[in-house]
């Protein structure tokens, strides 16, 4: 099988418990069958560790370990190392404990991976090691059996690979970048609407010249965008609280705009964000609200860093520092990536907000684009 992953794929390796913010905390994690039954046949009389197994975990379908008071993992010990790691060895882990945050995309003997930006080892990996690119290598694993549409799967990726050269074409400015992406997945999802495959083809050779001219009508104020944005994302779930707290804050505030010294960064989260969701479209033909999200995610990016305190000895404005902005990434990941449910809600109001308008709608995220970068 052929495997694609980001550049920095092969460098990841958990830091345990010197990270930050530990994905053993504050998420309720459900416990694969075959993983369950090993605990169960763990639990013998005599064993020190089996009253930990028949008591921390809730054995009703789906199994899952019962989170302590403080959103703790019962098996996180006071280092934030894994207790189950420690006795019964790295290959007892739970599919999801074993494989978080990686992520995977199958299509038949093709396969995509890549890490999850929830984790702030997977950003400081993303934000330190350069410009975006991907590897192709050859793994032992079987195909995958679910039908898809090859062709479709052929053309999609050539547009995401139109869109990884568009963004990295730094003869145009950010905002024209991130314009021009909006009314290119504009095009495709009509030739996606109207099965329009020679269409479809046609536009994933080439992103056509009119894309790149065509003005951007600007009737609504991209401070009245941004505060219906971050009061929107303000009344979805949170993960965790204190996310609420701070987009109220921004929006009531909104800082002063500074000039970007980088754009690499945004770049890199734009073109990443796209390589993980933009070939679930082979799945259900919707381009656009991916490419849409994509977009926002890298709007929110900097929206959130521009709140961010500078490290500098003089009055000029200044970049915030890395672990900061690893911080903000890492918490917008964790929001609106890793809670399925807002996840979907985004994806959904993006076709409505297209009809109606609104901060989801093409122009009004062009408009953000031009404000922000």
């Amino acid at each position: 099988m052929k495997q694609l992953i980001p550049h920095f794929y092969p460098n990841f390796a958990c830091i345990a418990s010197r990270c930050s913010d530990s994905c053993c905390i504050g998420w309720e994690i459900d416990i694969d069958p075959d993983t369950a039954d090993y605990y169960r046949s763990c639990i013998t009389d005599g064993d020190p560790f089996s009253p930990q197994l028949s008591q921390k975990i809730c054995w009703e379908f789906p199994a899952h370990f019962l989170l302590k008071e403080d959103d703790r993992c019962p098996f996180l010990n006071q280092d934030n190392l894994c207790e189950i790691y420690i006795h019964l060895g790295e290959q007892a882990l739970c599919e999801i404990c074993d494989q978080h945050p990686r992520f995977h995309e199958w299509f038949g003997d093709y396969k995509e991976s890549g890490l999850g930006l929830c984790c702030e080892e997977a950003v400081r990996l993303l934000l330190e090691s350069g410009e975006l690119s991907f590897l192709s290598r050859t793994i032992d694993e079987p195909a995958d059996d679910q039908p898809f549409d090859s062709e479709l799967l052929s053309a999609m990726l050539s547009v995401r690979q139109q869109m990884f050269s568009l963004l990295k074409n730094t003869n145009l400015a950010f905002a024209a970048r991130l314009q021009i992406l909006l009314r290119y997945a504009d095009a495709i999802q009509q030739a996606l609407d109207f099965a329009d495959f020679p269409a479809l083809t046609a536009l994933s050779q080439e992103i056509p010249a009119q894309l790149f001219s065509s003005p951007c009508d600007f009737t609504d104020s991209p401070q009245l965008l941004l505060s219906d944005l971050l009061y929107f994302l303000a009344s979805l779930e949170p993960i965790d609280p204190r996310w609420t707290k701070r987009l109220r804050k921004l929006a009531q505030k909104l800082p002063q705009l500074l000039p970007l010294s980088e754009q690499l960064p945004f770049q890199n989260l734009c073109s990443y964000t796209l390589y993980r969701y933009l070939l679930k479209s082979v799945w259900d033909s919707d381009c656009l609200s991916r490419t849409k999200f994509a977009v926002l995610f890298t709007l929110l990016c900097r929206l959130l860093w521009l709140a961010l305190p500078g490290e500098s000895t003089s009055d000029l404005p200044v970049e915030p520092p890395t672990d900061s902005r690893i911080n903000c990434i890492k918490a917008i990941s964790k929001e609106l990536e890793y809670s399925e449910e807002n996840l979907q809600t985004l994806l959904d109001l993006s076709w409505e907000y297209e009809e109606q308008g609104g901060f989801l709608s093409v122009n009004s995220l062009s408009c953000l684009s031009a404000f922000l970068f």
